[in-house]
């Protein structure tokens, strides 16, 4: 087992990605969407979602895995070469000789067998005339964390690049010390028909590291829930942030 210091979260990968520019997994707090920068500052009398500390650790918690290549997706896209709608996932470098066995030189799918056939629930995301299939993006980090300390991996929260979607799952990171692949399926309910190229570098997995702990539910019914809380009660704005929160470091 490799020594992990608690609180510490390690992405190795091969000395020849050194030089690929704008891979590097990064805090989720440094790619803050667009959307949300423009809006206003929450304040009195122009109440949004700015004040709302939930959304905001949702943005910045954890980490984000980035491309690492250019991924060009054609979902029901009409070629005119072959007179039919499609559906492909091509890679940078699938017509270079430039090559690493991390980086996809042809695109990677699972069979629809493997998620319960044509009428399963992700069978359905991704099919489009024509027999579907679940791609997968190669990641060429492994990710490692200290002794009792999972990841959740999920696409990225909140972004507007989301043409697409990981397929969300947890890893035991402090034990499985391969790389972690990612399965994803296409968001054709906002984007029915698109062809587009994602650059190396987007975000493409937000990566949560948290602490392993057993759990017991317990349901409770109280006559007096819905009392308030007096501090609650007397502040204007920033109430859960100014009572009840507690800040998040991801670096």
């Amino acid at each position: 087992m490799i020594n992990m210091k608690e609180n510490k979260i390690l992405f190795s990968t091969d000395v020849f990605f050194k030089e690929v520019e704008d891979i590097e997994p990064i805090p989720a707090v440094r790619d803050i969407p667009e959307w949300y920068k423009k809006l206003s500052a929450h304040g009195v009398g122009k109440l949004n979602i700015k004040g709302c500390q939930p959304v905001q650790d949702a943005l910045t918690s954890g980490y984000l895995l980035r491309l690492p290549q250019d991924m060009e997706i054609a979902y029901n896209f009409f070629n005119k070469d072959i007179g039919k709608k499609v559906i492909s996932v091509n890679f940078a470098m699938e017509n270079s000789h430039f090559y690493h066995n991390l980086l996809q030189a042809n695109p990677q799918a699972h069979d629809i067998a493997q998620v319960g056939g044509e009428n399963s629930f992700l069978a359905q995301k991704n099919s489009s005339h024509g027999k579907a299939s679940i791609p997968k993006i190669i990641n060429p980090f492994k990710i490692l964390t200290p002794p009792g300390y999972s990841c959740l991996f999920l696409p990225p929260l909140l972004r507007e690049y989301d043409h697409f979607h990981i397929i969300p799952g947890v890893v035991d990171t402090d034990t499985y010390h391969q790389t972690v692949n990612f399965p994803f399926t296409f968001n054709k309910d906002k984007y029915p028909s698109y062809k587009k190229i994602f650059k190396r570098g987007t975000p493409y997995v937000q990566v949560i590291p948290f602490k392993r702990n057993n759990w017991k539910m317990e349901i409770e019914y109280k006559e007096d829930f819905r009392n308030a809380n007096f501090n609650w009660g007397t502040k204007i704005i920033h109430r859960y942030k100014q009572l009840f929160w507690n800040k998040k470091k991801y670096s």
